[in-house]
């Protein structure tokens, strides 16, 4: 199966991504809803970033430089000496089970054949074979995305020093998802011939780098194809030219868009849409060799291309360690989600989108060694229903109050822009961070604060909600717009088509109070990269 070949070449590089980036929620700010009633309504399709004082009204927003260790400094991952422990779902969706929400009027009579084409379509030497859909998913209304597999994970970080941290984790054999069998070592057999928990152990140490950002060395791309010049001259492809653009397509950043509250994590670059045909050209041409004879191809067209689109979105908020908690004595780091999706950057398929519910062990329960305990995550997901952890029920899911949940439940077709409109989140505050340079990471931020008590008003314009306008067809037909179960939404492309100039990846969260946040990355192929992450958060 040539998808799942695509993601086991991959993987390394994804695990090292990973859960790197997870970080603490600040407070909350609201304003009175009386001081909204003077803000005047902006263009829709302008978003309040952009610094455009005639156009949005934002006349004071000032970009400044990002310090260099701004994103490391900040991170909330291994930053203890002892052993600091989440419990986890991971929940593994392909492209039907996501397509099964994106057209409703077709979702009920979809929903076993759904099923059983996710069932069908494994392939019988795939580890990931026994790692079957979960039978609470089969019975999901399709309203929601049917993953094909869900499992639970324990996440355990420490420092190793102040360059570095260690990550390890624990899974369930169906939290692996496609591939990552084949990554993990079995506890019992090959490192602790004691512990008989029958999970998979996966370690991975992180260690400090410029900006965060990472460079993926086996990156290889086909070159542009060549330019006209004034003299009707080809430009000539150099080999420095090849290598500059696999380094930017090799390079990965992880940003904190808004401290303690939002990350993304992934490649920056994006081709020019003729340099995106060079490479889907490429794919077809390979892929037909299956077909034709192998001397018809040239030789070119035969090199050992590869380029992974891998991105990453956290969403993070304080949770009280019981229900008797004031958030203010609550736990950083409390709940987090996490979105996941790998294309094949030839093609622009998407290979597979994964997501994750996290919530921090409490005292009584933290602090285990994973390297050495037998750990029963039953026993620790019993923990967290006895303390009335309000973040975890029924396997991370419903945590949404029963009056939001109404409102998804009666919009699951729309946007989660109409959801807010029609429940009346007005109040926005936020972050927008713009990248300078791919290679080095520079970048510049600005934000977004609440208009100011005082007699002078400030960015005393109503932000709308922004996401790329479509350079195809629609939003509906180009990306999959996705509701959870849980009060978490998604909007990821189904494809990086060639022609999609403009490209939006979006995750967003109702928190428990009530409140709505979601991060957003902007890209545009004119000027060749996503250059916009945005976070924004949304209350009453």
């Amino acid at each position: 199966n040539k998808s799942i070949m695509m993601i086991l070449y991959a993987l390394p590089n994804i695990l090292v991504l990973l859960l790197s980036c997870n970080v603490r929620l600040c407070s909350s700010i609201t304003t009175p809803v009386d001081s909204l009633k003077k803000f005047p309504p902006i263009a829709t399709n302008i978003p309040w970033w952009e610094n455009s004082s005639t156009a949005t009204g934002y006349d004071d927003l000032v970009y400044t430089p990002v310090s260099d260790n701004f994103d490391w400094d900040n991170r909330r991952t291994g930053v203890s000496e002892n052993w600091i422990n989440g419990l986890a779902v991971w929940s593994h969706y392909n492209s039907d089970g996501l397509s099964a929400v994106s057209n409703n009027d077709k979702a009920e009579d979809n929903n076993n054949e759904v099923i059983n084409n996710n069932n069908n379509n494994k392939d019988d030497d795939d580890d990931t074979t026994d790692a079957v859909q979960n039978h609470h998913y089969r019975r999901q209304s399709t309203k929601y995305p049917i993953p094909w597999t869900t499992g639970r994970m324990l996440k355990s970080l420490r420092e190793v020093n102040h360059t570095a941290f260690e990550l390890c984790s624990l899974y369930e054999e169906k939290a692996c998802g496609i591939g990552f069998r084949s990554f993990m070592k079995d506890r019992q057999h090959n490192m602790h011939p004691d512990v008989d928990d029958k999970l998979l152990q996966h370690e991975h140490t992180f260690l400090q780098t410029h900006n965060r950002v990472t460079n993926d060395p086996k990156t290889h791309l086909p070159p542009p194809p060549p330019r006209r010049c004034d003299n009707d001259i080809d430009d000539v492809i150099t080999d420095s030219s090849s290598n500059k653009y696999n380094k930017l397509a090799g390079s990965s950043q992880a940003t904190i868009v808004q401290k303690d509250s939002a990350t993304f994590v992934g490649g920056r670059w994006l081709p020019s849409s003729e340099h995106a045909k060079e490479c889907l050209r490429v794919t077809n041409v390979k892929e037909a060799t299956t077909s034709t004879n192998e001397s018809e191809v040239s030789a070119d067209d035969n090199n050992n291309y590869r380029y992974m689109q891998i991105y990453e979105m956290w969403l993070s908020e304080k949770v009280p360690s019981n229900n008797n908690d004031r958030l203010s004595s609550a736990k950083e780091d409390g709940r987090k989600v996490g979105l996941f999706c790998i294309y094949n950057g030839l093609s622009g398929k998407l290979l597979q989108f994964f997501r994750m519910n996290e919530v921090l062990l409490f005292e009584g329960k933290s602090g285990i060694d994973p390297k050495t305990n037998t750990v029963d995550l039953d026993d620790l997901e019993k923990s967290l229903s006895s303390t009335k952890n309000i973040a975890w029920t029924d396997s991370a899911t419903n945590l949404l109050t029963k009056d939001v949940h109404a409102s998804l439940s009666s919009s699951s077709s729309s946007s989660i822009k109409e959801v807010l409109s029609t429940r009346g989140y007005t109040n926005v505050v936020g972050r927008a961070v713009k990248n300078v340079d791919i290679l080095s990471g520079e970048s510049i931020a600005t934000e977004l604060l609440p208009p100011s008590s005082s007699g002078t008003e400030r960015n005393t314009a109503r932000p709308s909600y922004y996401f790329p306008p479509s350079s195809l067809n629609n939003v509906e037909e180009d990306y999959f717009r996705c509701q959870f179960e849980d009060g978490v939404y998604m909007c990821i492309p189904k494809r990086f088509h060639p022609d999609m100039e403009m490209i939006g990846l979006e995750l967003g969260c109702f928190k428990l109070n009530g409140d709505f946040h979601r991060v957003l990355a902007v890209g545009d192929r004119k000027q060749g990269k996503f250059h916009t992450t945005v976070y924004e958060l949304w209350s009453k």
